[in-house]
């Protein structure tokens, strides 16, 4: 609804900064409400809209401090008071896209629900007539919201060498341990045991040039060590290790790069 449409005089030194005050109370219903304001330079009619040069700000006028968190199955919802800081709770939670979030938020200012099959692009919570709204995006071009995802299964990789630094003839002695994270909603970190069969690994000079390949087992334990001997010729600069796990892993991720 169209509120207010009209060209104010700024009395305003060319090139200082200047702060123009916009009272919108005599607009406002109650106590609590929000405002798009678009204010731009007046132009005459020979002069065309510059995008660059108006600005679009949305107000809230609310007491509701609303902050949302999530992963791949559960939305948290926290809201407190703006005044003091004090949790806000019997505070009702919305989403625009979803009548499966209906929840309404305990003493300590926390809600927890499912995350919505259909997601959600904005959330609101309400209190008697004070409505804050949370957007997930607030990107001009861009309404991306909440959306539910996977959670895949990866490796973790913890791979470290003896001195960082080598001179060309040299070896490089390396050591590292491989860990399954899992990534579902009781995922925890987990060994492979003798479903992680090896290390194939290949060695990528400072020029992009391979310098060597070649294959290491695993044990029990995820563990591995080799040792590479550097070429005389070799270009100075980072060396790049190539990872890579092998066997019959279902995880996401089987690689791992190492400099040195």
């Amino acid at each position: 609804k169209l509120l207010l449409d009209e060209t104010q005089k700024v009395d305003a030194e060319t090139d200082v900064l200047t702060e123009i005050n916009l009272d919108l109370s005599e607009y406002l219903q109650g106590d609590y409400g929000h405002f798009v304001v678009i204010a731009k330079p007046n132009q005459s009619i020979f002069e065309k809209d510059n995008y660059y040069e108006t600005v679009h700000l949305w107000a809230q006028i609310t007491q509701i401090g609303l902050d949302a968190f999530s992963d791949h199955s559960e939305f948290i919802i926290w809201t407190s008071s703006l005044a003091d800081g004090a949790p806000l709770g019997n505070v009702t939670i919305s989403a625009d896209t979803s009548a499966e979030v209906n929840a309404t938020t305990s003493e300590d200012g926390i809600a927890k629900f499912d995350f919505p099959s259909g997601g959600a692009s904005y959330l609101t919570a309400q209190i008697g007539d004070d409505i804050a709204m949370l957007p997930r995006n607030t990107y001009y071009w861009d309404e991306y919201g909440w959306h539910k995802g996977s959670s895949p299964n990866h490796l973790r990789w913890f791979v470290y060498d003896d001195r960082a630094m080598y001179r060309p003839g040299e070896e490089v002695h390396l050591k590292g341990w491989i860990r399954e994270i899992g990534g579902g909603q009781l995922g925890d970190v987990s060994m492979l045991g003798d479903a992680l069969t090896g290390v194939n690994y290949s060695l990528i000079g400072a020029q992009g040039n391979e310098l060597a390949t070649g294959r290491v087992d695993v044990n029990l334990l995820g563990g591995f060590d080799l040792v590479l001997e550097l070429p005389e010729s070799v270009n100075l600069g980072h060396a790049q290790l190539q990872l890579n796990a092998e066997g019959s892993l279902n995880v996401d991720y089987y690689s791992h790069n190492h400099s040195f």
